[in-house]
């Protein structure tokens, strides 16, 4: 990816397979898990006082290289999030700082080139993961599938509607209907495919959705939890629905799908609307 001019006041640095930056070379070499956990806590922490270094992180992480530099950027900056998450809840104003500025870095590369379905996962994990909702760069729902998969994508209403209308009393089997399709598709059309389908406004899109965290492929997981939790933030997601998910937290393994989920049940419990939802709701 090549140095872009973005519409600030600095430019985003450019992207190589080893980034110049100490701390994420130190960090793709580590290979003892207490040495690598210590290097992210201290980056992290060093990261809210210094603009230039998040900036090139931000960078380094949505790197087209998949290598141990790239995901040693990626770890880094979930963590520095996370970190400013908390600097943001005790009112340190580098914390606000810091997510400012990752979002610009990351807008104005995907303004210039969209990030992949994949990458957009990627991204929306460390977000989740540090307690923070993912930004329109980390949407699935927006995003076109990539353009070699536009003959394996199908027409997502055309194919809901019919079985919707078929299934739709039934969620159990219109899930199973089209778990059958997504079988045979790309991981990067699949995730499209659920989110897309599941941020319809729909209450059987998202019971649709509540079945797909239970998944057993994390993409797919993360992908219905990124839909759900876009839901709950325009309030589309149904209160009914919305009291099962501290059960299915349950069954989720600790990964970004249940940071997401734990994102909800937060924001249901501070809206209240939980509460008032009938509480023997069967999926």
């Amino acid at each position: 990816m090549e140095t872009l001019a973005a519409p600030v006041s600095w430019r985003i640095p450019s992207i190589m397979t080893h980034v110049p930056f100490p701390l994420l070379t130190s960090l793709a070499a580590a290979q003892d898990d207490a040495r690598r956990a210590q290097l992210l806590q201290t980056g992290g922490r060093h990261l809210l006082s210094d603009r230039a270094a998040v900036e090139t992180v931000a960078a380094a992480a949505v790197s087209s290289e998949d290598d141990a530099t790239t995901q040693a950027a990626r770890d880094l900056l979930s963590v520095a999030l996370d970190e400013a998450r908390m600097a943001v809840e005790s009112d340190v104003p580098e914390g606000a700082a810091l997510i400012e500025a990752v979002a610009t870095v990351l807008t104005a590369f995907d303004a210039v080139q969209p990030f992949a379905p994949v990458l957009r996962l990627d991204l929306a994990r460390l977000y989740a993961v540090a307690g923070l909702e993912p930004p329109s760069f980390a949407s699935l729902a927006a995003n076109p599938p990539p353009d070699d998969a536009d003959a394996e994508m199908p027409d997502i209403d055309a194919l809901l509607t019919p079985l919707l209308r078929e299934l739709g009393d039934t969620p159990a089997q219109a899930h199973a209907a089209l778990s059958e399709m997504l079988a045979g598709l790309p991981v990067e059309v699949a995730t499209v495919l659920v989110s897309t389908a599941v941020s319809r406004h729909g209450a059987v899109e998202a019971r649709l959705g509540l079945y797909w965290l239970l998944d057993s492929r994390p993409d797919v997981r993360l992908s219905a939890a990124m839909a759900l939790l876009s839901r709950a933030g325009t309030g589309a997601l149904p209160a009914d629905l919305a009291v099962l998910l501290p059960t299915i937290r349950k069954w989720l393994p600790e990964d970004g799908a249940r940071a997401a989920v734990d994102m909800i049940i937060r924001r249901q419990m501070r809206d209240g609307s939980a509460r008032h939802a009938a509480r023997s709701v069967t999926i």
